[in-house]
Protein backbone atom coordinates (compact mmCIF):
# COMPACT_ATOMS: atom_id res chain seq x y z
CA UNK A 1 0.00 0.00 0.00
CA UNK A 2 1.02 3.65 -0.29
CA UNK A 3 0.20 6.78 1.61
CA UNK A 4 -1.02 9.90 -0.17
CA UNK A 5 -1.02 12.13 2.89
CA UNK A 6 2.70 12.89 3.37
CA UNK A 7 4.75 15.85 2.21
CA UNK A 8 7.49 13.96 0.33
CA UNK A 9 8.68 15.44 -2.95
CA UNK A 10 8.58 12.00 -4.57
CA UNK A 11 6.74 8.74 -4.01
CA UNK A 12 8.55 5.47 -4.76
CA UNK A 13 6.32 2.40 -4.83
CA UNK A 14 7.93 -1.00 -4.24
CA UNK A 15 6.85 -4.56 -3.57
CA UNK A 16 7.81 -6.68 -0.60
CA UNK A 17 11.11 -7.63 -2.28
CA UNK A 18 12.13 -4.02 -2.76
CA UNK A 19 11.53 -3.96 -6.55
CA UNK A 20 10.31 -0.59 -7.77
CA UNK A 21 6.83 -0.78 -9.30
CA UNK A 22 6.03 1.53 -12.19
CA UNK A 23 3.43 1.54 -14.89
CA UNK A 24 0.06 2.80 -16.06
CA UNK A 25 -1.88 0.87 -13.42
CA UNK A 26 -0.16 2.71 -10.56
CA UNK A 27 -0.68 6.09 -12.20
CA UNK A 28 -4.32 5.22 -12.84
CA UNK A 29 -4.73 4.39 -9.17
CA UNK A 30 -3.20 7.71 -8.15
CA UNK A 31 -5.45 9.66 -10.52
CA UNK A 32 -8.55 7.87 -9.23
CA UNK A 33 -7.59 8.40 -5.60
CA UNK A 34 -6.82 12.06 -6.15
CA UNK A 35 -10.09 12.66 -7.95
CA UNK A 36 -11.98 11.07 -5.07
CA UNK A 37 -10.11 13.33 -2.62
CA UNK A 38 -10.85 16.30 -4.90
CA UNK A 39 -7.14 17.01 -5.37
CA UNK A 40 -7.42 16.40 -9.09
CA UNK A 41 -9.66 19.18 -10.47
CA UNK A 42 -8.70 18.86 -14.12
CA UNK A 43 -7.68 15.78 -16.09
CA UNK A 44 -4.80 13.57 -17.06
CA UNK A 45 -2.34 14.41 -19.82
CA UNK A 46 -0.64 11.29 -21.12
CA UNK A 47 1.89 10.66 -23.86
CA UNK A 48 1.49 8.56 -27.00
CA UNK A 49 3.15 5.79 -24.98
CA UNK A 50 0.06 5.58 -22.77
CA UNK A 51 -1.84 2.41 -23.65
CA UNK A 52 -5.47 2.30 -24.70
CA UNK A 53 -6.44 0.24 -21.65
CA UNK A 54 -5.48 3.22 -19.51
CA UNK A 55 -7.58 5.53 -21.66
CA UNK A 56 -10.61 3.24 -21.34
CA UNK A 57 -10.13 3.11 -17.58
CA UNK A 58 -10.15 6.89 -17.29
CA UNK A 59 -13.24 7.05 -19.50
CA UNK A 60 -15.11 4.73 -17.13
CA UNK A 61 -13.98 6.80 -14.15
CA UNK A 62 -15.12 9.98 -15.95
CA UNK A 63 -11.63 11.46 -15.76
CA UNK A 64 -10.58 13.64 -18.67
CA UNK A 65 -7.65 12.21 -20.58
CA UNK A 66 -5.57 13.75 -23.36
CA UNK A 67 -2.84 11.99 -25.33
CA UNK A 68 -0.08 14.27 -26.66
CA UNK A 69 3.27 13.78 -28.33
CA UNK A 70 6.34 13.97 -26.14
CA UNK A 71 7.75 17.40 -26.87
CA UNK A 72 4.54 18.44 -28.68
CA UNK A 73 4.71 22.25 -28.95
CA UNK A 74 0.98 22.40 -29.61
CA UNK A 75 -0.20 20.50 -26.55
CA UNK A 76 -1.52 23.77 -25.12
CA UNK A 77 -3.84 24.16 -28.13
CA UNK A 78 -5.00 20.58 -27.68
CA UNK A 79 -5.68 21.21 -24.01
CA UNK A 80 -7.78 24.24 -24.83
CA UNK A 81 -9.64 22.33 -27.55
CA UNK A 82 -10.61 19.58 -25.11
CA UNK A 83 -11.34 22.03 -22.30
CA UNK A 84 -8.16 21.34 -20.33
CA UNK A 85 -7.98 24.83 -18.88
CA UNK A 86 -4.50 25.90 -17.73
CA UNK A 87 -5.60 29.00 -15.84
CA UNK A 88 -6.84 29.42 -12.31
CA UNK A 89 -6.31 27.57 -9.06
CA UNK A 90 -8.74 24.73 -9.77
CA UNK A 91 -7.29 23.53 -13.06
CA UNK A 92 -4.60 21.08 -11.93
CA UNK A 93 -3.71 18.18 -14.19
CA UNK A 94 -1.69 15.05 -13.65
CA UNK A 95 0.99 14.61 -16.31
CA UNK A 96 1.78 10.96 -16.91
CA UNK A 97 4.80 9.36 -18.48
CA UNK A 98 8.53 9.41 -18.06
CA UNK A 99 8.54 12.63 -20.09
CA UNK A 100 5.60 14.89 -20.84
CA UNK A 101 5.07 18.47 -21.91
CA UNK A 102 3.67 21.66 -20.55
CA UNK A 103 1.70 24.00 -22.75
CA UNK A 104 4.94 25.77 -23.70
CA UNK A 105 6.53 22.66 -25.11
CA UNK A 106 8.94 22.18 -22.19
CA UNK A 107 9.81 18.67 -21.02
CA UNK A 108 8.98 17.93 -17.41
CA UNK A 109 8.87 14.75 -15.40
CA UNK A 110 6.91 13.22 -12.55
CA UNK A 111 7.80 16.16 -10.26
CA UNK A 112 4.70 18.00 -11.55
CA UNK A 113 2.46 15.17 -10.42
CA UNK A 114 3.91 15.14 -6.91
CA UNK A 115 3.99 18.93 -6.68
CA UNK A 116 0.22 18.85 -7.21
CA UNK A 117 -0.04 16.18 -4.57
CA UNK A 118 1.53 18.66 -2.14
CA UNK A 119 -1.29 21.10 -2.89
CA UNK A 120 0.53 23.70 -4.99
CA UNK A 121 -1.59 25.85 -7.26
CA UNK A 122 -1.61 24.75 -10.88
CA UNK A 123 -0.72 28.28 -11.94
CA UNK A 124 2.43 28.14 -9.79
CA UNK A 125 3.52 24.86 -11.32
CA UNK A 126 3.09 25.92 -14.92
CA UNK A 127 4.60 29.36 -14.33
CA UNK A 128 7.72 27.58 -13.14
CA UNK A 129 8.26 26.35 -16.70
CA UNK A 130 6.89 29.32 -18.59
CA UNK A 131 9.57 31.12 -20.68
CA UNK A 132 10.03 34.61 -19.23
CA UNK A 133 13.00 36.94 -18.75
CA UNK A 134 13.16 35.43 -15.24
CA UNK A 135 13.22 31.79 -16.40
CA UNK A 136 16.67 31.02 -14.99
CA UNK A 137 15.76 32.72 -11.74
CA UNK A 138 12.61 30.61 -11.57
CA UNK A 139 14.34 27.27 -12.02
CA UNK A 140 17.70 27.74 -10.30
CA UNK A 141 16.48 26.50 -6.89
CA UNK A 142 14.28 23.68 -8.18
CA UNK A 143 15.46 20.48 -6.50
CA UNK A 144 14.96 18.20 -9.51
CA UNK A 145 16.41 18.07 -13.04
CA UNK A 146 14.86 20.64 -15.38
CA UNK A 147 15.13 20.68 -19.19
CA UNK A 148 15.01 24.24 -20.50
CA UNK A 149 14.02 24.20 -24.17
CA UNK A 150 14.92 27.46 -25.93
CA UNK A 151 13.29 27.79 -29.34
CA UNK A 152 15.44 29.90 -31.67
CA UNK A 153 14.73 31.36 -35.10
CA UNK A 154 17.55 31.34 -37.65
CA UNK A 155 18.04 34.71 -39.30
CA UNK A 156 16.00 36.54 -36.65
CA UNK A 157 15.82 40.27 -37.30
CA UNK A 158 16.70 40.20 -41.00
CA UNK A 159 13.66 39.68 -43.19
CA UNK A 160 15.26 37.93 -46.16
CA UNK A 161 17.36 35.75 -43.85
CA UNK A 162 14.23 34.66 -41.97
CA UNK A 163 12.54 33.81 -45.27
CA UNK A 164 15.52 31.80 -46.55
CA UNK A 165 17.61 30.69 -43.52
CA UNK A 166 19.65 28.11 -45.46
CA UNK A 167 20.83 30.56 -48.12
CA UNK A 168 21.64 33.22 -45.52
CA UNK A 169 23.22 30.90 -42.94
CA UNK A 170 26.08 33.39 -42.88
CA UNK A 171 24.92 36.96 -43.50
CA UNK A 172 26.91 39.11 -45.92
CA UNK A 173 26.65 42.80 -46.60
CA UNK A 174 23.61 43.39 -48.79
CA UNK A 175 24.55 44.58 -52.29
CA UNK A 176 23.34 48.03 -53.23
CA UNK A 177 20.68 48.30 -55.89
CA UNK A 178 22.21 48.84 -59.33
CA UNK A 179 25.64 47.59 -58.28
CA UNK A 180 27.59 45.98 -61.12
CA UNK A 181 28.50 42.38 -60.34
CA UNK A 182 31.62 41.10 -62.09
CA UNK A 183 31.16 37.71 -63.72
CA UNK A 184 33.59 35.28 -62.08
CA UNK A 185 34.28 31.57 -62.01
CA UNK A 186 31.79 29.56 -59.91
CA UNK A 187 32.58 28.99 -56.28
CA UNK A 188 34.31 25.72 -55.39
CA UNK A 189 31.27 24.12 -53.77
CA UNK A 190 29.29 24.56 -56.99
CA UNK A 191 32.15 23.14 -59.05
CA UNK A 192 32.24 20.13 -56.74
CA UNK A 193 28.46 19.70 -57.02
CA UNK A 194 28.59 19.74 -60.81
CA UNK A 195 31.63 17.47 -61.12
CA UNK A 196 30.38 14.79 -58.73
CA UNK A 197 27.10 14.62 -60.66
CA UNK A 198 29.02 14.14 -63.93
CA UNK A 199 31.22 11.44 -62.42
CA UNK A 200 28.28 9.66 -60.75
CA UNK A 201 26.50 9.56 -64.11
CA UNK A 202 29.37 7.51 -65.50
CA UNK A 203 30.28 5.51 -62.39
CA UNK A 204 27.39 3.81 -60.58
CA UNK A 205 29.56 2.95 -57.57
CA UNK A 206 30.00 6.57 -56.47
CA UNK A 207 28.09 7.35 -53.27
CA UNK A 208 27.95 10.81 -51.65
CA UNK A 209 27.81 11.21 -47.87
CA UNK A 210 27.51 14.38 -45.82
CA UNK A 211 26.73 15.37 -42.23
CA UNK A 212 23.95 17.98 -42.30
CA UNK A 213 25.84 20.00 -44.96
CA UNK A 214 23.98 19.12 -48.16
CA UNK A 215 23.45 22.71 -49.24
CA UNK A 216 26.79 24.05 -48.04
CA UNK A 217 28.81 21.37 -49.81
CA UNK A 218 26.93 21.69 -53.12
CA UNK A 219 25.12 18.33 -53.02
CA UNK A 220 21.55 19.54 -53.57
CA UNK A 221 21.43 18.56 -57.25
CA UNK A 222 23.21 15.28 -56.57
CA UNK A 223 20.72 14.33 -53.84
CA UNK A 224 17.89 14.99 -56.30
CA UNK A 225 19.40 13.09 -59.23
CA UNK A 226 20.83 10.16 -57.27
CA UNK A 227 18.73 9.82 -54.08
CA UNK A 228 19.56 6.12 -53.74
CA UNK A 229 23.27 7.01 -53.65
CA UNK A 230 23.07 9.95 -51.24
CA UNK A 231 23.23 9.84 -47.44
CA UNK A 232 22.89 12.78 -45.07
CA UNK A 233 23.61 11.31 -41.64
CA UNK A 234 22.90 14.53 -39.73
CA UNK A 235 25.38 16.13 -37.35
CA UNK A 236 27.32 12.88 -36.91
CA UNK A 237 30.64 13.28 -38.71
CA UNK A 238 32.21 10.27 -37.00
CA UNK A 239 29.38 8.04 -38.19
CA UNK A 240 29.66 9.46 -41.71
CA UNK A 241 33.33 8.45 -41.87
CA UNK A 242 32.88 4.96 -40.42
CA UNK A 243 29.85 4.38 -42.63
CA UNK A 244 31.91 5.38 -45.68
CA UNK A 245 34.51 2.81 -44.66
CA UNK A 246 31.88 0.10 -44.65
CA UNK A 247 30.70 1.10 -48.11
CA UNK A 248 34.28 1.03 -49.36
CA UNK A 249 34.79 -2.55 -48.22
CA UNK A 250 31.81 -3.50 -50.39
CA UNK A 251 33.27 -2.00 -53.55
CA UNK A 252 31.55 1.39 -53.45
CA UNK A 253 33.39 4.70 -53.99
CA UNK A 254 32.32 6.87 -51.03
CA UNK A 255 32.77 10.63 -51.36
CA UNK A 256 32.50 12.24 -47.93
CA UNK A 257 31.75 15.97 -48.24
CA UNK A 258 32.27 17.71 -44.89
CA UNK A 259 33.58 21.15 -43.95
CA UNK A 260 37.23 21.07 -42.93
CA UNK A 261 36.53 22.31 -39.41
CA UNK A 262 33.86 19.67 -38.76
CA UNK A 263 35.89 16.77 -40.09
CA UNK A 264 37.99 17.30 -36.95
CA UNK A 265 35.19 15.60 -35.04
CA UNK A 266 35.93 12.38 -36.94
CA UNK A 267 39.72 12.37 -36.46
CA UNK A 268 39.77 9.04 -34.63
CA UNK A 269 37.41 7.46 -37.17
CA UNK A 270 39.68 8.51 -40.05
CA UNK A 271 42.62 6.78 -38.39
CA UNK A 272 41.05 3.58 -37.11
CA UNK A 273 38.26 2.95 -39.61
CA UNK A 274 39.84 4.24 -42.83
CA UNK A 275 43.61 4.82 -42.83
CA UNK A 276 44.68 1.71 -40.90
CA UNK A 277 42.76 -0.39 -43.39
CA UNK A 278 43.97 1.52 -46.47
CA UNK A 279 40.38 2.07 -47.59
CA UNK A 280 40.05 4.32 -50.68
CA UNK A 281 37.51 6.74 -49.19
CA UNK A 282 37.44 10.23 -50.73
CA UNK A 283 37.19 13.22 -48.39
CA UNK A 284 36.16 16.55 -49.96
CA UNK A 285 36.78 19.31 -47.43
CA UNK A 286 34.90 22.48 -48.22
CA UNK A 287 35.65 25.68 -46.26
CA UNK A 288 39.37 24.86 -46.01
CA UNK A 289 41.01 28.12 -44.95
CA UNK A 290 39.38 31.29 -43.65
CA UNK A 291 35.65 31.58 -44.29
CA UNK A 292 34.65 35.19 -43.58
CA UNK A 293 31.04 35.60 -42.51
CA UNK A 294 30.67 31.94 -41.45
CA UNK A 295 32.66 32.86 -38.36
CA UNK A 296 35.55 31.51 -36.31
CA UNK A 297 33.95 28.12 -35.68
CA UNK A 298 33.99 27.42 -39.44
CA UNK A 299 37.59 28.37 -40.21
CA UNK A 300 39.24 25.31 -41.74
CA UNK A 301 42.80 26.08 -40.69
CA UNK A 302 43.86 22.83 -39.03
CA UNK A 303 43.20 20.11 -41.61
CA UNK A 304 46.69 20.06 -43.17
CA UNK A 305 48.26 19.63 -39.72
CA UNK A 306 45.90 16.98 -38.37
CA UNK A 307 45.81 14.96 -41.61
CA UNK A 308 49.55 14.95 -42.41
CA UNK A 309 50.29 12.96 -39.25
CA UNK A 310 47.95 10.15 -40.32
CA UNK A 311 49.56 7.20 -42.08
CA UNK A 312 48.55 5.98 -45.54
CA UNK A 313 46.65 9.10 -46.62
CA UNK A 314 46.77 11.39 -49.66
CA UNK A 315 46.26 15.15 -49.17
CA UNK A 316 45.66 17.43 -52.14
CA UNK A 317 44.53 20.98 -52.92
CA UNK A 318 43.46 22.27 -56.37
CA UNK A 319 44.66 25.58 -57.75
CA UNK A 320 41.33 26.16 -59.56
CA UNK A 321 38.03 24.56 -60.54
CA UNK A 322 39.55 22.65 -63.45
CA UNK A 323 42.06 21.00 -61.16
CA UNK A 324 39.37 20.18 -58.61
CA UNK A 325 37.60 18.21 -61.35
CA UNK A 326 40.83 16.39 -62.24
CA UNK A 327 41.70 15.60 -58.62
CA UNK A 328 38.21 14.27 -57.88
CA UNK A 329 38.35 12.12 -61.01
CA UNK A 330 41.82 10.86 -60.02
CA UNK A 331 40.52 10.04 -56.53
CA UNK A 332 37.75 7.84 -57.97
CA UNK A 333 40.40 5.80 -59.81
CA UNK A 334 42.51 5.33 -56.66
CA UNK A 335 42.04 1.94 -54.96
CA UNK A 336 44.86 1.82 -52.42
CA UNK A 337 44.39 4.47 -49.72
CA UNK A 338 42.21 7.39 -48.52
CA UNK A 339 42.31 10.51 -50.70
CA UNK A 340 41.54 14.01 -49.35
CA UNK A 341 40.87 17.17 -51.35
CA UNK A 342 40.77 20.54 -49.59
CA UNK A 343 39.39 23.73 -51.15
CA UNK A 344 38.27 27.13 -49.85
CA UNK A 345 34.99 29.01 -49.72
CA UNK A 346 35.71 31.31 -52.64
CA UNK A 347 35.72 31.62 -56.43
CA UNK A 348 37.36 28.71 -58.24
CA UNK A 349 39.57 31.03 -60.39
CA UNK A 350 38.93 29.05 -63.59
CA UNK A 351 36.41 26.38 -64.51
CA UNK A 352 35.81 25.23 -68.08
CA UNK A 353 33.56 22.58 -69.55
CA UNK A 354 35.88 19.76 -70.55
CA UNK A 355 36.63 16.12 -69.75
CA UNK A 356 38.52 15.27 -66.55
CA UNK A 357 42.15 14.20 -66.73
CA UNK A 358 44.00 11.84 -64.40
CA UNK A 359 46.84 13.44 -62.41
CA UNK A 360 49.82 11.44 -61.23
CA UNK A 361 49.53 11.18 -57.44
CA UNK A 362 52.32 13.09 -55.71
CA UNK A 363 53.19 15.20 -58.74
CA UNK A 364 53.69 18.98 -58.65
CA UNK A 365 53.27 21.39 -61.54
CA UNK A 366 55.87 23.97 -62.63
CA UNK A 367 53.81 26.97 -63.64
CA UNK A 368 56.64 29.46 -64.23
CA UNK A 369 60.35 28.76 -64.33
CA UNK A 370 62.79 31.16 -62.65
CA UNK A 371 66.26 31.39 -61.13
CA UNK A 372 66.27 33.88 -58.24
CA UNK A 373 63.32 32.94 -56.04
CA UNK A 374 61.37 29.70 -55.57
CA UNK A 375 57.69 29.95 -54.57
CA UNK A 376 56.00 26.71 -53.46
CA UNK A 377 52.26 27.38 -53.46
CA UNK A 378 49.34 25.25 -52.23
CA UNK A 379 45.73 25.52 -53.37
CA UNK A 380 44.28 29.02 -53.21
CA UNK A 381 47.76 30.53 -52.79
CA UNK A 382 48.76 29.55 -56.33
CA UNK A 383 46.90 32.44 -57.98
CA UNK A 384 48.32 34.85 -55.38
CA UNK A 385 51.82 33.53 -56.05
CA UNK A 386 51.41 34.18 -59.77
CA UNK A 387 50.48 37.78 -58.95
CA UNK A 388 53.62 38.07 -56.81
CA UNK A 389 55.65 36.59 -59.67
CA UNK A 390 54.46 39.43 -61.93
CA UNK A 391 55.37 42.03 -59.29
CA UNK A 392 58.85 40.54 -58.92
CA UNK A 393 59.32 40.55 -62.69
CA UNK A 394 58.75 44.31 -62.71
CA UNK A 395 61.65 44.63 -60.28
CA UNK A 396 63.89 42.38 -62.35
CA UNK A 397 63.64 39.38 -60.03
CA UNK A 398 63.18 35.96 -61.62
CA UNK A 399 60.89 33.65 -59.64
CA UNK A 400 59.79 30.05 -60.12
CA UNK A 401 56.23 29.21 -59.12
CA UNK A 402 55.28 25.61 -58.28
CA UNK A 403 51.74 24.35 -57.88
CA UNK A 404 52.14 21.94 -54.95
CA UNK A 405 48.79 20.28 -55.55
CA UNK A 406 49.82 17.27 -53.45
CA UNK A 407 50.70 18.09 -49.86
CA UNK A 408 51.18 14.42 -49.09
CA UNK A 409 52.97 12.72 -50.75
CA UNK A 410 55.25 15.51 -51.97
CA UNK A 411 56.97 15.47 -55.36
CA UNK A 412 60.28 13.87 -54.41
CA UNK A 413 61.55 13.94 -58.00
CA UNK A 414 61.21 17.74 -58.13
CA UNK A 415 62.69 18.21 -54.66
CA UNK A 416 65.69 16.07 -55.53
Amino acid sequence: GISLDGDADRIIISDEKGNIIDGDQILAMLATRWKRKKILKGGVIGTLMSNYGLQNYFKKQKIKFLRADVGDRYVKDKMQKYNFNLGGEQSGHIILGKFATTGDGLLVGMEVLFSMKKGKKASEIFNLFKPTPQILENIKDYDSPVVLHAITKKGKGLDYAEDNPIKYHGVKEKKKDGAVVKVQAPIYQNVFGEVICDLAEENKNIVAITAAMREGTGLVEYSSRFPERFYDVGIAEGHAVTFSGGLSTEGKIPVVAIYSTFLQRAFDHIIHDIALQNLPVIFCMDRSGLVGEDGATHHGVLDISYLRCIQNIIISAPKDGNELRDLLYTATLNTTKPFTIRYPKEQSVKFEQKSPQKIEIGSWEVLVEGSDVLILAVGSMVSKSLEIHSMLMEKGISSEVINCRFIKPMDENYLN
